[in-house]
Formats: structure tokens, sequence, C-alpha cells
């Protein structure tokens, strides 16, 4: 099976692939924000923990040191262990603190992570991040190449940033083209050119205005031999692209809708039932 290969930004010109040697666009995070989200978990469970460890000395009855020891290692386990644990298998991958900084724990090959990952990396992570102040994993992240920890190492995963959240407003139908949009004909686009063309359409505002004019004709040329109902002379390119590809988005829409509506009625209709009973 033939892959393509997408453009990835890499540290040291390192590629995460997957099984299908397909290259992943993902952005190890750096040792500084993994560092930052360290802090705003440590100081999250610390600080529960010492809530924890505030209401249960008020509500003691017993004094028993045993029972004082056995609660002080369980507190303890909690916080390495069992809580950071529960909440990474829990958010898959996240944490307060790599919510906060937009980071998420990944598989080598991009995929989400699993229990096992998670219990090697928080195992590894009593050593590295507990008993060392995170020193050690700090170091460690600063040599690798993907800035990984022990954990990462020995489990297999990597913590990756998502970069920012992008709002692209949503794509109307030019004025005086819907009678064109009902009866185009448009053949199939390559999704790298339609999101091309979208990207553009959302950021076409703070482009230079001759660079900005460069740009919407060459997509519309592209994206025109994809149509095979001639659009109304005299359109101002940008307003080409918009109408393709709001027309191509309602066809798929379409297409989709019907494809629900069948599998309804199929469904249904092995549902009834037979011969009269």
């Amino acid at each position: 099976m033939s892959a393509q290969r997408s453009q990835s930004r890499v540290i040291q010109d390192d590629y995460v692939r997957t099984g299908e040697a397909v290259s992943l666009d993902v952005t190890p995070a750096s040792p500084p924000e993994r560092f930052a989200a360290a802090v705003i978990d440590g100081t999250t469970y610390l600080g529960a923990a010492l809530l924890v460890f505030i209401s249960a000395a008020r509500t003691w009855s017993n004094d028993s040191a045993s029972l004082v020891r056995v609660f002080m290692i369980g507190l303890l386990a909690s916080v390495m262990f069992f809580v950071p644990f529960v909440v990474e298998v829990a958010t898959k991958g996240r944490s307060l603190g790599k919510w906060a900084l937009n980071l998420r724990v990944v598989r080598d090959d991009g995929g989400a992570i699993t229990a096992r990952h998670s219990a090697v990396r928080v195992g590894v992570g009593i050593l590295e991040n507990w008993l060392t102040s995170g020193g050690l994993a700090f170091l460690t992240e600063l040599v690798n190449k993907k800035g990984k920890r022990l954990g990462d190492i020995a489990a297999g995963t990597m913590v990756c940033s998502q970069g920012e959240s992008v709002f692209y407003p949503p794509l109307v139908m030019p004025p005086g083209l819907e009678e064109w949009a009902a009866s185009a004909t448009i053949l199939p686009l390559d999704d790298a050119l339609a999101a091309e063309a979208r990207a553009f359409l959302g950021a076409n505002r703070s482009i230079d205005t001759k660079l900005r004019g460069q740009v919407a004709t060459s997509l519309a040329e592209r994206l025109v031999k994809r149509v095979q109902t001639p659009l109304p002379p005299g359109l101002h390119p940008e307003i080409v692209i918009a109408a393709i590809l709001v027309a191509r988005r309602d066809r798929e829409w379409e297409r989709e809708c019907e494809r629900r509506a069948r599998g309804k009625a199929r469904f249904h209709e092995a549902t009834q039932p037979r011969f009269g009973l």
C-alpha cells in the first residue's frame, strides 16, 4: 500500500512515523513546556494530598502508629502513582498541566496511549520526577532528540504539542451563485488542495495585497479544473474558491444524509417481524 508523506515539523530532523511509514505532523513538546506542565501537576497533586492529610488528621480517633504509617504510605502511593495513572488513562494522555499548555502524551507512532504505556511512564516517573524533584527528567529531556524522559523511552511514548486552536468561520455560498451550485458538477478534489484553499480563505486578510491576488488566482485556476459546470465569467478568484468549496461541502453532506437514511431504512426493514409474527 502506498502512503503519502505529509510535511512534518520535527526536532533535529527526526520524523514520527506510523506502522505504514506515514510521516505525521507531530511536534514534540519542548523541555520548558514539559517542566512547566510537571510543576502544575505536582503542585496540584501535593495540594490535594495536603488537604486530605489535614482532613484525616482532624477526624482521627485512633492514634495507632501503624495505622498512621499505613495511611501515609497509601497517601504517598496515590500521589506518586495511582492518581497520575488514573488521570492520564481517563484523559487519554492529558493532565491539568498538559491541558493548560495544550500538550498530550501519544505513542511513538502517533496513536493514543493505553494503560500499559501510562503505568510504565508513571512508574519510572517516581524516580525521575519525585525522588529527584524533576531534575533527572529535565536533564534527559534536554539530551533526547524528541524531548523524552526515561519514562517515555521505556514506554515508547512522547509528549507532543498540539499547537494553538484555530477557528475558521463557516463558508457560505456567494450571492447569485445558488442556481449554479444546484446543478454544478464537481469532480473529486484532492484533500490537500481543498485544505489549502480553506486555509487561504481563513487567512487572506492578513496577506499582502499583491501576494493575496496571486495566491487566489492560482488556487482558483487549480480548482476550476475540477469543475465541469462553467462558472459565470468575471468572478473574483476568491469568490470562485468559496463557491466551489461550499458546493463541494454541501454535496458531500447530502450524500452523507442519504447514506444515513438508507442505513436507517435497512435497519427498520431488518427488524420488522416476519411472516406476520
